[in-house]
């Protein structure tokens, strides 16, 4: 399953840096600069979109890769809300919604508001 999620870093890397995540295992990434908020020096960022079993695995390689540099530290990590890896059928029509009751196959129930038989 695909995850994505970015890595903030502390300073801007080299090509060499670049290369050497790349080496490290650090795969379906891109880079670009931010500014630091406090005094708008410029750092790196690594968007990070890759497959992996599940995210907290998919993170620590993301992690280890950039450890594997030298004095190159994440200082942030951004995670959105990622996909639930549930079937696209599955969703709202599935779940019931609160006083709603599924009739038997003879068609005994009821619906929203009216009361039970």
């Amino acid at each position: 399953m695909g995850y994505q999620f970015t890595l903030k870093l502390n300073r801007v890397i080299t090509d060499e840096e670049f290369a050497a995540l790349g080496e490290a295992g650090c795969t379906g990434f891109t880079m670009t600069t931010y500014s630091l908020p406090l005094d708008d020096s410029v750092a790196m960022q690594i968007d990070v979109d890759t497959e992996a079993a599940n995210l907290a695995e998919a993170i620590q390689a993301g992690l280890d890769a950039v450890n594997a540099v030298p004095d190159l530290r994440v200082s942030t990590l951004d995670v959105p809300p990622q996909p639930s890896g549930l079937p696209a059928s599955r969703g709202l029509r599935e779940a019931e919604s609160p006083g709603e009751t599924r009739g038997s196959a003879e068609g005994e129930g009821s619906s929203p508001g009216e009361p039970k038989r």
